[in-house]
């Protein structure tokens, strides 16, 4: 299989200062352009749209471009992010009151683009000497939480959170004991049910691009948007919103954008809505609800775990188990849930506990764990390559009190099956083929160059429980949205001939890119029949 790439390169100011320095330079160049004007040049950008300016930069560095895997880009989403962040952080009334012609906020605005690209592609130096694999990881980890790179990507991201997004208020909804929580998300929204909610955000990022809603709806033709929806997650022009938090403590700022994915719609001098980020407002849909009803269960007397509903309750439980089992020919292969398994056996205090998902035949067995993991946004923020890797390693690896979490909870059940004290499965061969699977349910945590690094802390630990290395496959890193869309594949082949050959594919190519792949960017080479998903999230909205 032959993996296609090429590459992205920012264009950047290149200019030599520190971070302070930047930040005033950045903020002197928007003090000097009226706030619309900025809206209109970042509504631009979202879309593609390039005044002359940057269109003559852009064509100077390609045209000088003899590399035909690399090519140059003048902004990224993250610039956007950035220019609005600054934007929003510098109060009206401080704004300069002078009069600039067009030319003079053309070329202040291209001054501010270069600017800004330079101070998001910086990361603080180490010195420590990383591994091409970490080096990968860090840039993606930096990235991806605000970066999507093709279409195709935004359309599989989308999906997930509109299947995310409908089994979550399925729950919800037929349990009384969140009807409290739930009444305050009805409240806060100003609507009537949740299907207002969904229908507004799905029939707009169904479009996959930002773009501009006019406000008497007359776009509308389905009647799908609501208006109070609309307004509940929408900034106003002239809100003033803090660069930064004043500290770890207090979070007054927009960290991590937390302002703008809690609301990533602008309305408008003109009263227009301004969506600048499509996978913010998807990520409404499902991933920023956490938050939310975290807010709303720390008003509550009577509080519900928020982390428990979310993490355990619906995410590695009720989705993983639907899902997983979705992509298992039952003729084929035997599977076995957690319930199923606590069935049969409880663990003992200070034994491991049981696996999430175990699904074998007489010649291998498959072992699956699920993580719903929440990387910490100001770690990512601050582009420390150590810190982010520690946060993966703690939440993925060992715990601070080196208790066994995610790839050491794998091999711990690798250790009892080698050594015939697997309680689950009777007469399970010791010798037996184990593939190890690590399921992280958000897409955005399965980073190129991770599995790499996974694999050596899987290693690590084999090593340091004496486990013999013969029979125990290297693990597999994937997320949710690679079995919502290759289920059938999965289910009609198994998951060893595609395990198979992306393990061979990894550690036989002779390029630094394909040999840190993740097992989700191998499957996009596998046909996805977008329409079978999209059939059946249109007719929910016709139906809910």
């Amino acid at each position: 299989m032959n993996m296609k790439y090429r590459i992205q390169v920012l264009i950047t100011g290149h200019i030599s200062c520190n971070d302070n320095e930047m930040d005033h330079v950045i903020r002197s160049i928007i003090a000097q352009i009226p706030r619309e004007r900025i809206f209109s040049f970042v509504a631009d950008l979202c879309n593609n749209f390039f005044m002359d300016d940057l269109k003559k930069i852009l064509c100077l560095y390609n045209s000088q471009n003899k590399d035909v895997t690399k090519e140059y880009i003048i902004c990224s989403e993250k610039t956007c992010l950035e220019i609005l962040r600054y934007t929003f952080a510098i109060p009206l009334q401080q704004k300069a009151n002078i009069f600039l012609s067009e030319m003079q906020i053309n070329s202040l605005l291209v001054e501010l683009l270069l600017v800004i690209n330079e101070k998001i592609s910086f990361y603080k130096q180490v010195d420590n000497q990383f591994t091409t694999s970490e080096m990968f990881f860090f840039l993606y980890s930096i990235h991806n939480y605000v970066n999507t790179y093709d279409a195709s990507e935004i359309k599989s991201r989308v999906i997930y959170q509109l299947i995310m997004s409908m089994q979550f208020f399925q729950l919800i909804t037929s349990d009384d004991k969140y009807m409290q929580l739930f009444n305050e998300f009805l409240n806060v929204h100003n609507i009537k049910s949740w299907n207002e909610y969904f229908k507004t955000i799905a029939s707009v990022v169904l479009k996959f691009k930002p773009g501009h809603i006019v406000e008497n709806l007359i776009e509308d033709h389905d009647n799908l948007l609501s208006m109070n929806v609309l307004k509940s997650l929408s900034l106003s022009y002239n809100d003033l919103l803090n660069y930064s938090s004043d500290n770890c403590q207090v979070r007054n700022g927009n960290d991590d954008y937390r302002f703008f994915r809690d609301r990533p719609i602008i309305k408008r001098e003109n009263g227009s809505y301004f969506v600048f980020n499509i996978e913010f407002l998807a990520d409404r849909l499902y991933n920023s609800l956490y938050f939310e009803f975290k807010s709303f269960a720390q008003n509550k007397a009577n509080k519900i775990d928020i982390n428990n509903l979310f993490t355990n309750a619906f995410s590695e439980k009720h989705i993983f188990d639907y899902h997983l089992k979705n992509c298992i020919d039952s003729n084929q292969l035997i599977a076995l849930s957690e319930s199923d398994c606590l069935s049969k056996y409880i663990p003992q205090k200070k034994e491991l506990g049981t696996h999430d998902y175990i699904v074998y035949n007489d010649s291998s067995v498959f072992l699956f764990e699920c993580k719903d993991i929440r990387i910490n946004g100001t770690i990512i923020e601050s582009h420390d390559c150590e810190q982010i890797l520690k946060e993966y390693r703690v939440k993925l690896y060992k715990k601070d009190d080196n208790k066994s979490v995610g790839i050491t909870q794998l091999t711990g059940h690798i250790k009892s099956i080698r050594e015939g004290m697997f309680k689950w499965i009777d007469n399970l061969d010791k010798n037996i083929s184990i593939y190890p699977v690590l399921v992280l349910s958000d897409y955005k945590n399965v980073i190129r160059g991770f599995d790499n690094i996974a694999n050596e802390w899987y290693v690590k630990s084999l090593s340091e429980l004496k486990i013999p290395h013969k029979g125990n496959k290297p693990l597999i890193v994937m997320s949710f949205i690679t079995l919502f869309k290759y289920h059938s594949l999965f289910k009609k082949d198994s998951f060893k001939i595609y395990f198979d050959d992306y393990l061979n594919l990894i550690s036989t190519a002779n390029d630094l890119i394909t040999q840190n792949i993740t097992f989700d960017d191998y499957m996009t080479n596998f046909q996805y029949d977008i329409r079978e998903d999209m059939s059946h999230i249109l007719k929910q909205l016709k139906t809910i």
